[in-house]
C-alpha cells in the first residue's frame, strides 16, 4: 500500500473525521472543508464517497454553487436533471438587480470556470458545442428569474461600492472583481483610486486574472506605477505584453523600470531620477534597495532590505 492510498484508509477509518467534516461542510461550506484536509480528493476520501460516482459528483457541485458569492447574485434553486447515465445537467436559478444583457451566459460561465479549478472532473456549459462536452460529466445551465415589485431593490452606487470593497476587505481583490464579472466593472464601481491601492505586483499577472484584456493592461500599468513609487511615471514602451513571454516595461527615457516573468512567480521594479540614477530596486523575493547620488551623479550613500548600509545618507542633513 502506497502513502497516497494510507492516507485515504486512514481518512476513511477515522469515523469521528467524518461527523466533523460533514459538520463543517454545512456551516462553513465545502471550499473550507476541502482546504482544511488538502483538497477535494481527500475531503471525498474521508467522506467515504466515490469521486468517479455521478451521485457524488452531484453532491459536491451543488454545495460549491452555493458556497460561492457572486456579488448582487442571488441562487435561489438549482434543478437536476439525471436523464442521462453518463452526465449530470444544473440548471441554475438566480436572481440579479445587475442590468447586463448577458447575466445567464456569465453566471454559467464563472461557476464552470471556477469548478473545473476546484474539482479533478470536468464541467461544461450548456451552450458549447458538443465536442467540448467530452469526457465531462457536469452540465451547466441558468436561468435568470425576474423578483415580484414587492421584492425589487435599488441599489445606489455608493451602497454596491460599499459592498465590493467590504467584499474586497474580507475576499480579496480577485474574488470582489470575479463577483461583479471582471476588470470593467470592477473599476466602473470602486474607481481607479481603489483600484491602485490593492492591486499589487505581480500587476500583470494579476490584472489578468481580473480578466482585463491586454489594452486595458497596457492603459493602466503607468498608474499602477506611478501609485506604487509615489511619482509620476511616464512608459514609454512594453515588450511581451502581447506574445505570453516575459513582459519588460521602459520609461520614456529608455530606463526598464518593470519586469514580471510570465507566469507572474518572478518581478522587480526600478525607479529612476532624471539623471537616469538607480534610485529604488525591488523584486519579488521581498529585496529592495535604495540608493542616492551627488552633484556629480556618484553613488553617496544605499541602504538594503538586509541591512546593509553605506555612505551619508543626504536626507538627513
Amino acid at each position: 500500500m502506497n502513502l497516497q492510498e494510507n492516507i485515504r484508509r486512514i481518512l476513511r477509518e477515522d469515523t469521528g473525521l467524518k461527523t466533523r467534516l460533514e459538520n463543517m461542510m454545512k456551516n462553513k461550506g465545502i471550499i473550507i472543508t476541502s482546504k482544511s484536509v488538502g483538497g477535494v480528493t481527500n475531503l471525498v476520501n474521508a467522506l467515504g464517497l466515490d469521486i468517479d460516482d455521478l451521485k457524488t459528483q452531484e453532491m459536491l457541485v451543488k454545495n460549491f454553487i452555493y458556497d460561492i458569492e457572486l456579488m448582487d447574485v442571488e441562487i435561489s434553486f438549482l434543478k437536476v436533471d439525471r436523464n442521462r447515465p453518463d452526465k449530470v445537467r444544473i440548471k441554475i436559478y438566480f436572481k440579479t438587480n445587475l442590468m447586463a444583457s448577458n447575466m445567464e451566459s456569465w453566471v454559467i460561465s464563472t461557476f464552470r470556470d471556477e469548478m473545473n479549478k476546484f474539482f479533478p472532473f470536468k464541467s461544461t456549459a450548456v451552450y458549447e458545442p458538443a465536442f467540448a462536452g467530452r469526457n465531462t460529466t457536469v452540465v451547466l445551465d441558468s436561468e435568470q428569474i425576474e423578483e415580484s415589485d414587492d421584492d425589487v431593490i435599488v441599489e445606489n452606487k455608493s451602497d454596491l461600492k460599499d459592498k465590493v470593497l467590504q467584499r474586497i476587505y474580507n475576499k480579496g481583490l480577485f474574488i470582489a472583481g470575479k463577483s461583479v464579472g471582471g476588470f470593467k466593472n470592477l473599476i466602473g464601481i470602486i474607481g481607479i483610486d481603489e483600484l491602485l491601492q490593492n492591486l499589487k505586483p505581480p500587476f500583470f499577472h494579476n490584472m489578468y486574472n481580473l480578466a482585463a484584456s491586454n489594452y486595458e493592461q497596457d492603459k493602466i500599468i503607468e498608474e499602477l506605477l506611478s501609485y506604487y513609487l509615489s511619482k509620476d511615471v511616464n512608459v514609454g514602451k512594453i515588450e511581451g505584453l502581447n506574445d505570453g513571454g516575459d513582459i519588460y516595461v521602459a520609461d520614456n527615457r529608455g530606463n526598464y523600470i518593470y519586469f514580471e516573468s510570465f507566469d507572474g512567480k518572478e518581478w522587480d521594479i526600478n525607479e529612476y531620477d532624471d539623471n537616469d540614477n538607480n534610485l529604488y530596486y525591488e523584486d519579488s523575493d521581498g529585496y529592495w534597495k535604495k540608493m542616492r547620488y551627488g552633484d556629480e551623479n556618484e553613488l553617496i550613500y544605499s541602504i538594503t532590505s538586509n541591512g546593509n548600509e553605506s555612505g551619508k545618507n543626504p536626507e538627513n542633513n
